[in-house]
């Protein structure tokens, strides 16, 4: 039988945190958020593997608010995109501790259906600003 496992929004939001409770809100803080292109690995343990860094940003402290289990970043400082044609942008995204420790992998694409969206592929240009971050919402998985 295949998984299907799915949280109520009560635990999602117990698993988030919400300042009282621990969760995965003080992970965040300060948390840095890598864009990639290619094969997104099967877990956010295993190595990134061979692909291209599209560049990263650094979260606030605290990183956001919480409501049912979706965080909605803070302000995040620019970034720089560190590679980028303008004609392809990165499919999935890594965050990990300001020490490295990786937390949570998702997808990135044009439009709200993906984890993360990072808008087209013409805002991926080598050494522009990385904007846009502030107010993504970011979700715990299957609720």
């Amino acid at each position: 039988m295949a998984t299907n496992a799915k949280l109520s929004n009560a635990a999602a939001a117990a698993c988030m945190g919400d300042g009282t409770n621990k969760g995965l809100l003080p992970l965040l803080a300060s948390a840095v958020i890598t864009f990639y292109d290619g094969s997104q690995p099967a877990s956010p343990d295993a190595a990134v593997g061979s692909v291209n860094n599209y560049g990263s940003c650094t979260f606030p402290s605290p990183a956001g608010t919480v409501s049912n289990g979706t965080l909605t970043l803070g302000t995040v400082p620019n970034g720089t995109v560190a590679y980028g044609t303008g004609v392809t942008a990165p499919t999935w995204f890594r965050i990990a501790t300001p020490g490295g420790a990786p937390l949570w992998d998702g997808s990135c694409g044009n439009s709200s259906s993906y984890d993360c969206n990072v808008g087209p592929a013409s805002n991926w240009i080598l050494n522009v600003p990385l904007t846009g971050l502030s107010g993504t919402t970011l979700a715990i998985p299957a609720h």
